[in-house]
């Protein structure tokens, strides 16, 4: 995981791809474990605050797809 985080941290697909992985492990995994999952979203936001500078960009950044075909941006 954090590879992945770390090499495609410039890239708005990649990381709303694993802002919605790791919200798809919120929903099914145990509330005990939850926390680690969390973590690792604040780890993700980390690089999307200091590599889209532009707010619309950010964005859509930070918006999950679950379809991974870069669908649903804000308006």
């Amino acid at each position: 995981m954090c590879e992945i985080r770390e090499y495609g941290r410039s890239c708005v697909q990649v990381c709303r791809r694993l802002h919605a992985m790791l919200d798809g492990l919120l929903d099914t995994l145990p509330p005990s474990q939850h926390a680690s999952v969390r973590w690792e979203i604040g780890l993700l936001q980390e690089p999307i605050d200091r590599e889209f500078t532009d707010p619309a960009l950010r964005a859509i950044a930070q918006q999950p797809d679950h379809q991974g075909i870069g669908g649903n941006y804000p308006s």
